[in-house]
């Protein structure tokens, strides 16, 4: 079992989860694929230039997808659900101008957790077994 993690600081090394990614499908290995930064479909398009249709190889389940972007912003939805809940209770003319479009503005709070990711991630390796 190998474990290939990609980030990127400065440069855009998207090219490089494209390249690994088919590789590996073409390998015949299994994939565990956690999307953080684009959707199915940019994937599966990209893929389908490589020779690869993504769709029927995730499918077939050489490939488990797993949405991370839904993941987060679904954490994040209920973060702000119950930051919203919160403001309701004490609301004053002073937080009429608080910034209620921002997504990401729970991030940083101390209640903020990524267990719906993690959640996901563990049952799509439910699966297997261990080495």
């Amino acid at each position: 079992r190998k474990f290939l993690l990609i980030t990127d600081c400065q440069n855009d090394g998207s090219f490089l989860i494209h390249h690994f990614l088919s590789l590996y499908i073409k390998g015949g290995f299994k994939v565990l694929f956690i999307a953080l930064v684009q959707s199915f479909s940019h994937y599966s398009n990209v893929a389908q230039k490589l020779g690869i249709n993504l769709s029927s190889i995730c499918e077939s389940g050489q490939v488990t997808y797993v949405d991370g972007l839904s993941c987060i912003s679904e954490a994040l939805a209920d973060e702000s659900q119950q930051d919203a809940l919160k403001n309701s209770h004490s609301n004053t003319v002073g937080n009429e101008n608080a910034d209620h479009s921002n997504p990401f503005k729970n991030v940083r709070a101390p209640t903020f957790t990524l267990q719906p990711l993690y959640n996901r991630i563990k049952s799509s390796l439910g699966t297997e077994t261990k080495p």
